[in-house]
């Protein structure tokens, strides 16, 4: 089995794990690596790993390098079949990689694994998932991500981004300060939202179609859609799953009927859990039509809505993870 890594220096701590794992490889058989300077030079590293057949891709980065790197591979095909992915969380946020990437981190243990090809070929730690393909949004190809967001998730990205992660906190820290500050504002503050604009709860005006059928029509604080089991600090903000498709969305309506009181059951309740209805609405689905105004969020990347017509959710294709 050939395997090439991606690293990205631009992940948390400028890369250091990731330059670490290309030292512990240097001069290892069967084994390419690259340092990925910008995200235009994606395409033609991936048409070289495709001519030298590569079979596992180790992707040292963070949540939007994969969801980078996903989208070349599914909308581009460089490869007749897709590579097996080997996700290592090296970037700021590591959604994907908490339920998809290896359990091993440390460089030289990690660099040890891939030098054994009859390792690789033997791995039984494999997961396999969809992608979430997003379709029409404004001046940008398809994308094929593991996580969409948008409302109050696209404004807490960005004050995230802005606020937090300039005090060095990354990852699951990052995002329970945000939202722990998130929460005091809404249980403290009685301000407008309109004349405070670091407010997220508020209400975000969507149409929410799925196979094809209107299923909601309100303003909603927020809505998701995952392939994924777990998301930030471990949390499954899904239920009422069913056979229906492998897109699991969520909804939660504004003005809801208490954020505080129903945050735990929304995020750790059991998967058979009880939320009133339509302001709480979990479903699964093959096909997922969003109208809306507000910028949205693919695997912690930004991206605008179309200036016509709707966001297309769709199910994208299977990759196959190593999680040893």
């Amino acid at each position: 089995m050939t395997v090439g890594v991606v690293v990205n220096p631009k992940s948390a701590k400028k890369g250091r794990k990731g330059k670490g794992l290309i030292r512990a490889l240097d001069g290892a058989p069967g084994i390419t690596t690259q340092i990925l300077e910008d995200f235009s030079d994606l395409p033609p590293l991936l048409n070289d790993f495709a001519e030298r057949k590569i079979d596992l891709i180790a992707i040292s980065g963070g949540d939007g390098t994969v969801q980078a790197i996903q989208t070349i591979l599914a909308e581009q095909k460089p490869f007749k079949t897709l590579p097996r992915l080997a996700i290592l969380p090296h970037g700021t946020t590591n959604m994907t990689a908490a339920d998809l990437g290896l359990r091993i981190t440390n460089p030289d243990r990690v660099a040890d694994m891939l030098a054994r090809p009859d390792y690789l070929r033997r791995a039984t730690a494999i997961k396999t998932r969809s992608t979430v393909k997003v379709s029409n949004l404004l001046d940008t190809p398809p994308q094929h991500g593991m996580f969409f967001g948008t409302g109050a998730i696209y404004h807490a990205v960005m004050l995230c981004q802005r606020d937090i992660h300039g005090l060095g906190l990354k990852g699951d820290m990052a995002t329970g300060v945000t939202l722990a500050v998130a929460l005091l504002k809404s249980l403290l503050s009685r301000s407008d939202p309109e004349d405070d604009p670091d407010k997220i709860d508020r209400g975000y005006p969507m149409t929410i179609k799925v196979d094809g059928a209107v299923k909601s029509a309100f303003e909603q604080l927020l809505f998701l859609v995952t392939t994924l089991e777990k998301l930030i600090l471990g949390t499954r903000p899904f239920w009422n799953e069913g056979a229906a498709g492998t897109l699991k969305a969520t909804a939660i309506a504004y003005p809801h009927p208490s954020l505080v009181r129903y945050l735990w059951p929304v995020m750790f309740g059991a998967a058979n859990r009880r939320l009133p209805e339509p302001d709480f609405l979990s479903f699964t689905g093959t096909e997922i039509g969003l109208g809306l105004e507000t910028n949205v969020v693919i695997d912690g990347e930004v991206f605008e809505p179309p200036s016509k017509g709707e966001l297309q959710l769709t199910t994208g294709p299977e990759f196959e993870y190593l999680c040893g």
